[in-house]
Protein backbone atom coordinates (compact mmCIF):
# COMPACT_ATOMS: atom_id res chain seq x y z
CA UNK A 1 0.00 0.00 0.00
CA UNK A 2 2.62 2.06 1.00
CA UNK A 3 4.18 1.72 -2.60
CA UNK A 4 1.12 2.67 -4.36
CA UNK A 5 0.70 5.54 -1.98
CA UNK A 6 4.24 6.87 -3.21
CA UNK A 7 3.70 6.05 -7.18
CA UNK A 8 0.76 8.47 -6.53
CA UNK A 9 2.23 11.05 -5.03
CA UNK A 10 4.77 10.89 -7.57
CA UNK A 11 2.41 10.79 -10.22
CA UNK A 12 0.72 13.74 -8.84
CA UNK A 13 3.96 15.93 -7.86
CA UNK A 14 5.01 15.57 -11.70
CA UNK A 15 1.45 16.89 -13.17
CA UNK A 16 -1.08 13.41 -13.49
CA UNK A 17 -4.30 14.56 -12.83
CA UNK A 18 -6.33 11.42 -13.50
CA UNK A 19 -5.95 7.67 -11.86
CA UNK A 20 -7.51 4.80 -13.26
CA UNK A 21 -7.47 2.03 -11.12
CA UNK A 22 -8.17 -1.22 -13.51
CA UNK A 23 -6.37 -4.61 -14.65
CA UNK A 24 -7.57 -8.07 -12.91
CA UNK A 25 -10.36 -7.09 -10.32
CA UNK A 26 -8.67 -4.06 -8.25
CA UNK A 27 -12.10 -4.77 -5.57
CA UNK A 28 -10.04 -8.38 -4.70
CA UNK A 29 -7.50 -5.46 -3.10
CA UNK A 30 -8.08 -4.79 0.58
CA UNK A 31 -6.27 -1.45 0.44
CA UNK A 32 -8.23 -0.70 -2.32
CA UNK A 33 -10.49 2.18 -0.36
CA UNK A 34 -6.96 3.30 1.52
CA UNK A 35 -6.18 3.91 -2.67
CA UNK A 36 -9.13 5.83 -3.36
CA UNK A 37 -8.90 8.28 -0.44
CA UNK A 38 -5.03 8.47 -0.58
CA UNK A 39 -5.83 9.49 -4.42
CA UNK A 40 -8.84 12.17 -3.67
CA UNK A 41 -6.61 13.56 -1.33
CA UNK A 42 -3.91 14.44 -4.19
CA UNK A 43 -7.03 15.88 -6.10
CA UNK A 44 -6.46 13.10 -8.66
CA UNK A 45 -9.94 12.66 -11.07
CA UNK A 46 -10.03 8.60 -10.01
CA UNK A 47 -12.05 6.31 -11.77
CA UNK A 48 -12.37 1.96 -11.35
CA UNK A 49 -13.06 -0.58 -13.33
CA UNK A 50 -15.02 -3.34 -12.46
CA UNK A 51 -16.54 -6.74 -12.98
CA UNK A 52 -18.82 -5.15 -10.12
CA UNK A 53 -19.35 -9.06 -8.15
CA UNK A 54 -17.87 -6.93 -5.03
CA UNK A 55 -19.12 -3.69 -5.85
CA UNK A 56 -22.50 -4.01 -3.23
CA UNK A 57 -20.22 -5.42 -0.32
CA UNK A 58 -17.76 -2.84 -1.01
CA UNK A 59 -19.08 0.42 -1.66
CA UNK A 60 -18.22 1.82 1.66
CA UNK A 61 -15.04 2.12 0.79
CA UNK A 62 -15.55 3.82 -3.08
CA UNK A 63 -17.52 7.07 -2.42
CA UNK A 64 -14.37 8.92 -2.90
CA UNK A 65 -14.30 7.81 -6.77
CA UNK A 66 -15.08 10.24 -9.37
CA UNK A 67 -17.00 7.40 -11.38
CA UNK A 68 -17.16 3.60 -11.50
CA UNK A 69 -16.93 1.48 -15.17
CA UNK A 70 -18.33 -2.04 -15.23
CA UNK A 71 -18.07 -4.49 -18.02
CA UNK A 72 -21.50 -5.47 -18.90
CA UNK A 73 -21.57 -7.22 -22.24
CA UNK A 74 -25.14 -7.90 -23.17
CA UNK A 75 -28.01 -9.34 -22.59
CA UNK A 76 -28.09 -12.25 -19.74
CA UNK A 77 -27.40 -14.87 -21.62
CA UNK A 78 -24.33 -12.88 -23.63
CA UNK A 79 -22.85 -11.69 -20.51
CA UNK A 80 -23.11 -14.47 -18.45
CA UNK A 81 -21.69 -16.81 -21.68
CA UNK A 82 -18.83 -14.38 -21.38
CA UNK A 83 -18.22 -13.44 -18.10
CA UNK A 84 -19.51 -16.73 -16.14
CA UNK A 85 -23.08 -18.24 -14.55
CA UNK A 86 -24.75 -15.29 -12.85
CA UNK A 87 -22.24 -12.22 -13.80
CA UNK A 88 -24.84 -10.16 -15.88
CA UNK A 89 -27.64 -10.25 -12.65
CA UNK A 90 -24.31 -9.14 -10.36
CA UNK A 91 -23.06 -6.46 -12.81
CA UNK A 92 -26.96 -4.92 -12.97
CA UNK A 93 -26.79 -4.92 -9.00
CA UNK A 94 -23.55 -2.87 -8.80
CA UNK A 95 -24.98 -0.65 -11.36
CA UNK A 96 -27.77 -0.03 -8.95
CA UNK A 97 -25.95 -0.22 -5.76
CA UNK A 98 -23.12 2.21 -7.29
CA UNK A 99 -25.32 4.86 -9.06
CA UNK A 100 -26.70 5.67 -5.21
CA UNK A 101 -22.89 7.35 -4.97
CA UNK A 102 -21.46 8.22 -7.53
CA UNK A 103 -21.89 8.20 -11.78
CA UNK A 104 -21.74 4.90 -13.27
CA UNK A 105 -20.29 4.27 -16.86
CA UNK A 106 -20.72 0.72 -18.33
CA UNK A 107 -18.19 -0.74 -21.43
CA UNK A 108 -19.21 -3.38 -23.65
CA UNK A 109 -16.80 -5.25 -25.83
CA UNK A 110 -18.23 -5.91 -29.17
CA UNK A 111 -17.74 -9.46 -30.42
CA UNK A 112 -20.04 -11.40 -32.74
CA UNK A 113 -22.38 -12.69 -29.50
CA UNK A 114 -23.19 -9.43 -28.65
CA UNK A 115 -23.11 -6.90 -32.16
CA UNK A 116 -27.18 -7.32 -31.90
CA UNK A 117 -27.10 -6.20 -28.13
CA UNK A 118 -26.93 -2.49 -28.57
CA UNK A 119 -30.35 -1.71 -28.61
CA UNK A 120 -30.66 -3.69 -24.96
CA UNK A 121 -27.64 -1.77 -23.47
CA UNK A 122 -28.96 1.60 -24.36
CA UNK A 123 -32.45 0.74 -23.40
CA UNK A 124 -31.01 -0.46 -20.01
CA UNK A 125 -28.67 2.74 -19.65
CA UNK A 126 -32.06 5.12 -19.50
CA UNK A 127 -33.40 2.57 -17.10
CA UNK A 128 -30.67 2.48 -15.02
CA UNK A 129 -29.06 5.54 -15.27
CA UNK A 130 -25.75 5.13 -16.34
CA UNK A 131 -23.22 6.20 -19.97
CA UNK A 132 -23.15 3.45 -21.89
CA UNK A 133 -19.93 2.52 -23.80
CA UNK A 134 -18.99 0.19 -26.49
CA UNK A 135 -15.27 -0.98 -27.50
CA UNK A 136 -14.39 -3.02 -30.29
CA UNK A 137 -12.41 -5.88 -29.31
CA UNK A 138 -8.58 -6.21 -29.48
CA UNK A 139 -5.84 -8.04 -28.25
CA UNK A 140 -2.31 -8.31 -29.10
CA UNK A 141 -0.47 -10.91 -30.55
CA UNK A 142 1.33 -11.29 -26.72
CA UNK A 143 -2.31 -11.71 -24.83
CA UNK A 144 -3.20 -13.88 -27.53
CA UNK A 145 -6.37 -13.89 -29.88
CA UNK A 146 -10.08 -14.46 -29.33
CA UNK A 147 -10.68 -16.30 -32.69
CA UNK A 148 -13.90 -17.66 -31.55
CA UNK A 149 -15.37 -14.01 -30.08
CA UNK A 150 -13.75 -11.87 -33.01
CA UNK A 151 -16.17 -10.07 -35.01
CA UNK A 152 -15.66 -10.71 -39.10
CA UNK A 153 -15.01 -7.47 -40.84
CA UNK A 154 -18.49 -7.87 -42.13
CA UNK A 155 -20.05 -8.44 -38.82
CA UNK A 156 -17.82 -5.50 -37.72
CA UNK A 157 -19.41 -3.14 -40.90
CA UNK A 158 -22.86 -4.25 -39.38
CA UNK A 159 -22.44 -3.41 -36.12
CA UNK A 160 -20.59 -0.23 -36.36
CA UNK A 161 -23.40 1.02 -38.80
CA UNK A 162 -25.78 0.84 -36.46
CA UNK A 163 -24.57 3.47 -34.47
CA UNK A 164 -24.73 5.72 -38.00
CA UNK A 165 -28.39 5.02 -37.93
CA UNK A 166 -28.95 6.35 -34.59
Amino acid sequence: TEDIFSLIDQMADLGAQRLGIWGGEPLLRDDIGAIIDHARRRDLFTTLDSNGKLVPQRLAELKNLDHMILSLDGRPEHHDAQRGKGSHQQVLEAITAARKIMPVWTITVLTRNNLDDMDYILEESVRLNFVPTFQILHHSEALGTNDELMPTPEEYRRGLAYFCLL
